[in-house]
């Protein structure tokens, strides 16, 4: 069985929602384009593109990062790329902009997953999925709900959000153990815009302590609780981490954390292919990646994947 971590790019401009079907296919999207060109790539060239990828990674299970906001409009792209048959659903995701603030915005970069269901690896059930925005969905919805944090620099506990709910699903195999798969994309340190260098440092300062914040929580209120239990099933934690090699990591470590606190932020983390992260945790000492202050390990409890005959 494989699992394929991809982060697919603005999928969300793809797609006419109302009309059901994609958008015209000259029509300029957001999406990765040749250095040479000052415009976007058309409908039709991400179309070819994302097909012949997909075919080269020839997945079971494809995790997708930035899908669109709806499941029906990821099943028109994947009708669109693919042949064959997928089973498709994309976790929505909505926050509030302020702890007083009700009212609700939505991403247009949604955690998604695709499973292949023509050639017998999964159950006639392929997956159970949970709602993680629903309360029904239980630990999980509650350890992403919006949650203040002491980051250790002041004593000032400070309110932080996720702005892309975790997809959250149990993969039912037609041979071997059921296993949990979570699916991550957390905070960009991207600084999409010219500022002066000093603002410039602020922001990418502000980025890294909100990712850093999201880790710390995840690992805290989800998996260390996840991960007590000794009936959990095998879990895969994958994603976007976006812990790519920061030149403030040391400072990070201190600002965050707090001096002579024993736990330390290694941000020079090799990415594996297409941006997926599935993380090991290293010790008792937590001298970790970034993503284990929220992952820990791939296979958290129950075993390991071949042990359950998912190799």
């Amino acid at each position: 069985m494989k699992l394929v971590v991809w982060n697919m790019e603005w999928l969300n401009d793809l797609v006419d929602s109302e009309a059901g079907a994609l958008k015209p296919g000259d029509r300029n999207v957001r999406g990765p384009r040749l250095p040479w060109k000052n415009e976007g790539p058309s409908v039709a060239e991400r179309i070819a593109l994302l097909r012949e990828e997909l075919t080269d990674l020839d997945p079971d299970i494809l995790l997708i990062i930035e899908g669109p906001d709806r499941t029906a409009d990821m099943e028109i792209l994947m009708a669109s790329i693919s042949e064959v048959r997928w089973f498709t659903h994309i976790q929505r995701s909505r926050f509030p902009s302020s702890p007083d603030n009700p009212r609700l915005s939505t991403s247009t970069q949604c955690v998604g997953i695709a499973v292949r269901t023509d050639r017998g690896t999964f159950a006639d059930t392929h997956l159970t999925i949970n709602d993680v925005e629903d309360p029904a969905a239980g630990l999980v919805h509650r350890a992403t709900e919006p949650f203040f944090l002491d980051r250790g620099a002041d004593r000032v506990p400070e309110w932080f959000r996720y702005e892309r709910r975790p997809l959250w699903v149990t993969v039912h195999p037609a041979e071997g153990s059921d296993f949990n798969i979570m699916g991550v994309h957390l905070k960009s340190k991207g600084i999409f815009g010219a500022y002066e260098w000093s603002r410039w440092w602020q922001l990418a300062d502000a980025n890294c302590m909100r990712l850093l914040a999201q880790c710390r929580h995840m690992r805290e209120a989800f998996l260390e609780v996840y991960l007590s239990d000794p009936a959990a099933l095998p879990l895969i934690v994958a994603g976007d981490i976006n812990d790519a090699v920061v030149p403030i990591a040391e400072d990070l470590q201190v600002r965050f954390f707090g001096a002579g606190v024993q736990q330390r932020a290694d941000l020079s983390v090799q990415h594996l292919p297409c941006g997926g992260q599935i993380l090991k945790q290293e010790g008792q000492t937590q001298q970790a990646h970034l993503g284990n202050h929220l992952a820990g390990c791939a296979l958290a409890a129950g075993g390991d994947l071949n042990d359950a005959g998912r190799g």
